[in-house]
């Protein structure tokens, strides 16, 4: 690349003087754990039954209950329904698709972690 050359992540942004650039900003997307159970459900060659989904659940030890996806009846908008209970999104501490962890929400701080899925 030669030193007049711009690279193709630096543009010059037209309110900026000449010879001014500016980096492209990219934004953090948060996925959250009803996007993705949705996406195991319905996208093509994924499974909602591959899926391990681990919530809070009084009075249960250590406070959380593992599930298989199969376990999910449907996947209501503020909850999902399985054989037992309703149990709310925001409960979900963390979900596991074919062993590879794609959401988790992190202990210390309470705020949710997005994970990519494959």
């Amino acid at each position: 690349m030669s030193e007049t050359e711009v690279p193709r992540r630096i543009r010059p942004a037209p309110y900026l003087k000449e010879g001014f650039f500016c980096l492209k900003v990219v934004f953090r997307v948060v996925v959250f754990p009803r996007e993705i159970l949705n996406g195991l459900r319905w996208r093509p060659g994924e499974s909602l039954e591959d899926a391990l989904i681990t919530y809070v659940h009084r009075g249960a030890p250590g406070d959380e209950r593992t599930i298989s996806g199969a376990g999910i009846v449907e996947l209501e908008r503020s909850f999902f329904v399985t054989g037992e209970a309703k149990i709310p999104y925001h409960r979900i501490k963390r979900i596991a698709y074919r062993g590879k962890v794609v959401f988790q929400l992190e202990e210390e701080s309470g705020k949710r972690k997005e994970r990519e899925m494959v």
